[in-house]
């Protein structure tokens, strides 16, 4: 009886390294998504920095025709615009 009970408790090899193996395992798939989630934080911190700059550039483009003078709206002949 204690034969087959210490038979029992004993470790196989092959169990130990299958074991060992599969905490290997999972402790780099832990590591490739702590990698995935810091990636995707750095994405959408450019993402979020593409978007403000094209909202800006946005903003900018409408207001350059605001600050331009609007040459056509002078009534005096284009020579005159010249010479005055």
């Amino acid at each position: 009886a204690d034969a087959g009970r210490a038979a029992a408790l004993a470790v196989d090899p092959l169990d130990k390294d299958r074991d060992t193996r599969i905490q290997e395992i999972a402790r780099m798939v832990a590591e490739s998504v702590a990698d995935l989630a810091a990636l995707q934080r750095g994405l959408q911190r450019t993402l979020q920095s593409t978007e403000d700059t094209l909202a800006q550039q946005a903003r900018m483009a409408r207001d350059i025709p605001d600050d331009l003078p609007d040459e056509r709206s002078d009534d005096r002949p284009q020579a005159a615009l010249t010479t005055a």
